[in-house]
Parts: C-alpha cells; sequence; structure tokens
C-alpha cells in the first residue's frame, strides 16, 4: 500500500526513516555540477541538456492536480452522505489498520531476529573462529618441526654421499699417483743407460788410429788402386769379348727363334700367365708375412701390456677390499637412514595431506565468514570503512582487532574491518574483503563505489578487476577531475570537454570507453585532483553494472573535504563525490600510514552515514 485516496489515511502516513530533510531532498533534486555535469534543475520543472545545450524537455508534475480533484470528489461524497462511499472508506480503513498491524509485527520479528544474531549467532562465530585459529597455529608448528626434521635427515644423506664421493676420489688419486711414479723411475732408469751408451759412442769417437796402422793402410791402398787399374784393364777386355759373343749369340739366337717361332708360342703366352701369377703371388705372400710380422709384434706387446695391466690390476684389486668392505657398510648405513627417509616423508605426507584438509576447511569458512559479515554490514545500512594500517607505526594508539576499532588517548574509532599491511597484500584486500562487498552488489544489479584514501591502489585495482572477470566483457573510463584545474579524460587527450550526467541510480561520463585490457598504460603516476575508473561488467550484450574505483590523495581530501556529505557541496568534484555516496553503497578504504586524526574522524563521519537503499 504505497498510496491511498483517503485524505484521513494519506495525512497518518508513517514517515520514512532517516527523517533528514537534505539527504531525502537531494535524492529528489539535486543542485548543479558546475563544469563537469550537462544536468540543469529549476523549481517546479526539470529540464535535460545535451552537450551542445540546445535541445530541451520540460516535465511538469501534472500528477498531483488530478489526485487531489479526485480526493475532494470522495471527501464531499463522505460528507454529504453516501452510503456506498461510506462503505468503501470503512473496508479501506478496516484494511489499513491490518496492514499496519501486520508491518509492526514484521518490524519485532525482525528486531528479535537481529538481537538474536548479535548475542548468539556472533559470538558463537567468533568463537569458534578463535579455537580453529589455535587449531592451526598448532599444527602449523608441528608441521615445522616436521619440515625441520625432514631437512635435517636430507642433509645428512647429502653429506655422507660426498664423503663416498671424497673417499672414491681419494683412492683414484692414489692409484694414478702410484703408476705415475712407477713410469717415472723405469723413465729414470732408461736415461741412465742412454747416457751411458751415449759415452761409451762418445769414446769411440774420440779414439785416435796407430801411425803404423795408417801408414800399412797408404801402402795397401796403392797396391789397391794398381789392382784396381788391372782389374778395368780385365773388365775392358773381358767386355769387348763378351759383346763379340753376344752379338755371336743374338745371330745364332734370332735364327733358333726363328726356327722354333711357331712351337714355343703357346709356351711363351702360358709362361707370361704363370710369371703373372707367380708374381701376384709373391705379392700376397709378402702381404701375409707382413701381416704375420705385425701380428706377432702386436700379441707381443698386448702379452706385456696384459701382464702389466694384470699386476696393476691385483694390486688395485688388493687396495680396493678395504674399500668395498666401507662401501657395503655405507651402502647398509644409506638403506636404513633411507628407510627412516621414507616413513619421515610418507608422515609428512600425510600431516601435509590433513594441514591441506584443513585449509581448505578453513579457507571456506573463511569465505562464509566474509559473506556473513557482508550481511551483517548490509543489514547495519551505514558505509562501509575498512582501516588498512602499518602495525608498527602506530605510535600512540592501540589497535583492537576483536571490536574493530583504533584506541586513541581520549578517543575510540570504529571500522567496519582493520586488516594489517604485514598479512594482508594489496591483491589480498580486494580479492578476500572488498570482492564480497562488489560480488553482493553485482547479484543484487545494483552499482557499487570504492573509495582509496592516502595510498594509490589503483593497479592493484585493475590487475584485480581483470582476473576476476576474465570471461565477462568489461568497458573502462578514467578520468581525472580537479576544482583548480581543467577535467581530464585520460584516454582521450584530445578530448577538453569532460561532463557527467547524474541520474537515480547511478552516474556517466560524456568520456571515452576502452577494453579493460589496453587500459594499463593510461593510469598517470603523478595527477593533481582525484582520479576515477569506471568499469561496466556486462552479464549481457547490453546488461552492465558498473563499478566506480576512486582514488584520493589525502592532500585533496583535507583541502575540499569533499568526501564529508554533512557538508553542503561547494565544488564539482564535491558534488560528485557526495552523488556517489548518496546514489551508490560505498565502501571507503582509509590507508593509514601513520594514523592520523583528521582521517580518523573524518572516517567516523562518513562510518555513520547510511548507505542507499
Amino acid at each position: 500500500m504505497n498510496e491511498t485516496r483517503i485524505p484521513s489515511i494519506n495525512s497518518r502516513k508513517r514517515q520514512k526513516p532517516f527523517s533528514s530533510g537534505s539527504v531525502s531532498g537531494q535524492k529528489k533534486h539535486h543542485p548543479v555540477l558546475a563544469n563537469i555535469t550537462n544536468m540543469v534543475t529549476t523549481t517546479g520543472t526539470t529540464t535535460v541538456a545535451n552537450s551542445s545545450g540546445s535541445k530541451k524537455e520540460q516535465f511538469a508534475p501534472s500528477y498531483q492536480t488530478k489526485s487531489q480533484s479526485t480526493n475532494m470528489r470522495l471527501l464531499n461524497k463522505y460528507f454529504y452522505g453516501d452510503p456506498n462511499v461510506i462503505e468503501e472508506v470503512k473496508k479501506r480503513e478496516r484494511k489499513a489498520l491490518k496492514d499496519i498491524h501486520l508491518f509492526t509485527k514484521q518490524i519485532e520479528e525482525t528486531d528479535s531476529r537481529l538481537e538474536s544474531l548479535t548475542s548468539e549467532v556472533i559470538p558463537q562465530l567468533k568463537y569458534n573462529l578463535n579455537k580453529r585459529s589455535i587449531i592451526f597455529k598448532h599444527l602449523k608448528q608441528e608441521t615445522m618441526v616436521m619440515q625441520e626434521q625432514l631437512y635435517q635427515l636430507k642433509n645428512d644423506c647429502e653429506l655422507k654421499k660426498k664423503n663416498h664421493e671424497l673417499i672414491t676420489n681419494n683412492l683414484n688419486l692414489e692409484h694414478s699417483i702410484n703408476i705415475q711414479e712407477v713410469i717415472n723411475q723405469w723413465q729414470l732408469k732408461i736415461s741412465d743407460k742412454r747416457h751411458i751408451w751415449e759415452l761409451e759412442l762418445q769414446k769411440l769417437k774420440q779414439t785416435k788410429p796407430d801411425p803404423a796402422v795408417l801408414k800399412e793402410i797408404e801402402e795397401l791402398s796403392t797396391d789397391k788402386a794398381i789392382i784396381e787399374n788391372d782389374l778395368k784393364d780385365l773388365k775392358r777386355k773381358n767386355h769387348e769379348q763378351i759383346q763379340s759373343y753376344e752379338n755371336e749369340l743374338k745371330l745364332r739366337l734370332e735364327k733358333f727363334k726363328e726356327d722354333k717361332k711357331e712351337p714355343l708360342i703357346a709356351s711363351i703366352e702360358e709362361n707370361k700367365k704363370l710369371k703373372i701369377k707367380i708374381n701376384d703371388l709373391k705379392a700376397t705372400q709378402e702381404a701375409l708375412r707382413d701381416k704375420i710380422r705385425n701380428s706377432v709384434d702386436t700379441e707381443l706387446s698386448l702379452q706385456e701390456i696384459i701382464k702389466n695391466k694384470r699386476l696393476e690390476l691385483q694390486t688395485l684389486e688388493a687396495s680396493l677390499e678395504p674399500v668395498e668392505e666401507k662401501l657395503n657398510q655405507l651402502q647398509l648405513r644409506y638403506k636404513s637412514e633411507k628407510d627412516t627417509t621414507d616413513e619421515v616423508k610418507a608422515k609428512a605426507k600425510l600431516a601435509e595431506a590433513e594441514y591441506n584438509k584443513n585449509y581448505d576447511r578453513m579457507e571456506q569458512e573463511q569465505s562464509q565468514r566474509r559473506i556473513l559479515e557482508n550481511t551483517i554490514d548490509e543489514l547495519d545500512g551505514h558505509i562501509r570503512c575498512f582501516a588498512y594500517l602499518n602495525y608498527d607505526e602506530l605510535n600512540d594508539y592501540a589497535v583492537d582487532y576483536m571490536n574493530k576499532c583504533i584506541i586513541g588517548d581520549t578517543d575510540v574509532f570504529y571500522f567496519s574491518r582493520i586488516l594489517p599491511r604485514d598479512l594482508v597484500s594489496p591483491s589480498n584486500l580486494f580479492n578476500n574483503e572488498c570482492f564480497t562487498f562488489v560480488d553482493s552488489c553485482l547479484k543484487s544489479k545494483k552499482s557499487c563505489n570504492i573509495i582509496s584514501i592516502n595510498d594509490d591502489l589503483r593497479k592493484d585495482f585493475l590487475r584485480t578487476i581483470n582476473e576476476r572477470f576474465l570471461k565477462s566483457k568489461v568497458l573502462v573510463q578514467m578520468v581525472v577531475l580537479n576544482d583548480s584545474d581543467l577535467s581530464k579524460d585520460l584516454l582521450n587527450s584530445e578530448d577538453s570537454d569532460l561532463s557527467a550526467v547524474i541520474d537515480e541510480k547511478c552516474i556517466d561520463f560524456h568520456s571515452k570507453r576502452l577494453p579493460i585490457e589496453e587500459v594499463n598504460n593510461f593510469i598517470l603516476p603523478d595527477f593533481r585532483g582525484i582520479h576515477v575508473m569506471k568499469f561496466e561488467v556486462f552479464d549481457k550484450e547490453d546488461d552492465f553494472e558498473s563499478i566506480f574505483f576512486i582514488q584520493a590523495p589525502t592532500k585533496e581530501i583535507q583541502k575540499m573535504n569533499a568526501i564529508d556529505i554533512t557538508k553542503t557541496a561547494v565544488s564539482p568534484v564535491s558534488t560528485f563525490l557526495q552523488s556517489l555516496l548518496l546514489r551508490l553503497e560505498s565502501l571507503i578504504i582509509f590507508n593509514f600510514d601513520t594514523p592520523d586524526s583528521s582521517l580518523l574522524q573524518l572516517s567516523q563521519t562518513l562510518h555513520k552515514l547510511p548507505n542507499p537503499k
């Protein structure tokens, strides 16, 4: 029953919660966004202008006069006693009373359920979580002890293996040294013998003959010359006679050949063949003799080598016997150590399987815890504020993780989550904590908003979005908004006319869109103002939800105080930030390198503000 035509019921309607006139009024009639918007609002008429400012449309609230006239007619009939109208009025009054009773009962049931959750379920969940964390710590300590034992055993095995290799190498070196010493001894003996024979040869060369012998040699040389001359004469005479005999014999031979030529032709041919065959056989015989001689020499040298090697082998076998005994002992010891190591590995494997099982269970419970905490935050209805801090830089502040608060000297500052940087990286912050909130918004078909104050987390959030929506189409708008300078479209540097449109559910920029894979290089390391990234996550071809990520440096927030919606917006950027907080469910991350009192006060102001329904 959102409306009724009965004037008496309309006048008694229950007012909505958060009756602050400024909040409800800002949702319906929001002021102008100056340089960064193209919406213009006037009293009684809403005018929408495009980027050129040429076309305007007016919407007048004509339905109010029609409703008033209908109510006036019914009221007149009721006053003048029309029975049908009186009966209809009574029926509607009874129905309104039933609805009021039903709504009152539902509100009481919701309050009792919330009280039971706060008093019973949440403390029990905290107790179970602490209990499981203690069990996890004990298991982790036992696993570390087992790993240290396994590491020690592995080191012992490696040490024994290296000792065995060193012993073997030492034995090989000793044998090579002994062989080299024997070779050196034989070389010394050979060099001594060679030196002795060279001395003998030198003595023979230096010996001089006897003069009597030389004289006798000269006489004999003279006699020899005379005899040689006689011999030459005799040879010449013999040669002449031989020539005459040869000529005579040639003539006889020619005559004999002519007489015997025909019967000897066959014999001559056969004789030639036999000579060729004999020559071949002789060559084969010589080759075989050479092979036999080479084989005999090779056999003798091989026998000598085999004999030497056998002697060396005997010495090596004699020296290897104690080494083999040591090796057998080491092998037995290695086998026993290996069996022990295998048992330890089996136990470690079982412990690792149990640890993985407990870890998976713990991760599942952590996921359920985050969903439950997000549901509690949803029921609480206020803006989520996360504190992301360095534990070592707290100085004058204390942190109570159980009650989610930072304790100062005089004040206590409460947050939705308190996350230490040492244990939670930026990627884990977004994947585990923030995306529970984002997923719940996307499932409810609502846009959402994440604001990071102080530290730069833009690249981490962009990487997380890319990993979480790999199979989805994601378009990105990236702008820098500034009051003291021109606002910029980072994806299109040529476009200087940047504007934004604010509607009931979301905010849209007149700027360039690019796929998420192409925008990483457009992130500026230094910028003035606030950096806004809008992610359009498509569920279907034309159906998408928006995720805003705003990087706001502390100096900009302190200079403009822009994010505090309890104060009147005095600039376009302040108007934009307040519009986001009023229209979208928001999560604000306060990055505390060192706790800042102004940021802590701002966090408490924002933490008390309601999220839009």
